[in-house]
């Protein structure tokens, strides 16, 4: 049902000013495609890089 999902963006902010931003990523079958985190910290692996 296209249509029926509400905007979690804020209503006033312009997202082409520069900025930091978190991009969330969905992976099939909750593989690591990027590294791993261990002791807190984000190993990343050559896709990662």
């Amino acid at each position: 049902m296209p249509g029926n999902r509400r905007s979690i963006r804020l209503k006033d902010y312009d997202y082409t000013q520069q900025g930091a931003y978190y991009v969330t990523m969905c992976a099939n079958d909750r593989k690591r495609a990027f590294g791993d985190v261990r002791d807190g910290v984000m190993v990343l692996n050559n896709a990662g890089r």
